[in-house]
C-alpha cells in the first residue's frame, strides 16, 4: 500500500553541532522519500524544550505524538538537561500499532568511548519504555536502511529492501 502522509521527522538537538548532525541525518532520509510521499521536520533546541510555557509544551509534545521519527542530538558524554528528561518522561502514549523510531545522535567524543554514551544508554530505555525502535550511532555499527524501517508500515514496496543501502556516508558517527 502506497504511504499518502509525508513521513513526520522532530529533532531536539542541544547545540548547533549537534543539530546539524541530526539535520544531515535527516536530509539523507529525507532524500529518499521527498519525491513520493514527502518529508516534514520539525526542530526544537533543547532551551525550547525547557520552556514552562504551556503552549510551547503542548506544541512540543504534540510534535512529538505526530513524529515517527525522533531524533535526539547532544554531545552524550553527560546526562540530558533535567528539563529535557522532564519532556521525554511527559510524552503522550504511541498509538495503537504505530511504529515510531527514537534516534540518538551524540558527538564523536562519545562514540570514542567503549562504554554507551549517559545519553544512549537513558533514550534506549525510554524507548523501550514507550514501545519505540532504537537507533543510535554511538554503538559503532552501520545504520543499514532496511534495520531502520518495518516495511509493512513505513516505506512503500518500490524502496524495500535495497542492497548494501545505507544513509550516505560509511564512517561511523553519522
Amino acid at each position: 500500500m502506497a504511504r499518502n502522509t509525508p513521513l513526520r521527522i522532530l529533532i531536539a538537538y542541544d547545540s548547533y553541532a549537534d543539530g546539524l548532525r541530526a539535520w544531515e541525518l535527516s536530509e539523507r532520509l529525507a532524500s529518499r522519500f521527498r519525491r513520493d510521499f514527502g518529508v516534514d521536520r520539525d526542530l526544537w533546541k533543547f532551551d525550547l524544550l525547557r520552556d514552562p510555557n504551556l503552549q510551547v509544551r503542548q506544541a512540543s509534545l504534540a510534535a512529538v505524538s505526530e513524529a515517527e521519527l525522533v531524533l535526539i542530538a547532544a554531545g552524550g558524554l553527560e546526562d540530558l538537561p533535567s528539563g529535557v528528561q522532564d519532556w521525554i518522561e511527559s510524552w503522550p502514549p504511541r498509538q495503537c500499532n504505530a511504529w515510531a523510531a527514537l534516534v540518538a545522535s551524540v558527538g564523536p567524543e562519545a562514540r570514542s568511548f567503549a562504554e554507551p554514551s549517559p545519553l544512549s544508554a537513558y533514550l534506549r530505555q525510554r524507548a523501550e519504555d514507550t514501545g519505540m525502535e532504537f537507533f543510535s550511532n554511538a554503538e559503532n555499527r552501520p545504520m543499514t536502511f532496511e534495520s531502520f524501517s518495518r516495511p509493512d508500515q513505513f516505506v512503500p514496496e518500490q524502496y524495500r529492501p535495497e542492497p548494501a543501502g545505507n544513509f550516505g556516508r560509511q564512517e561511523p558517527g553519522w
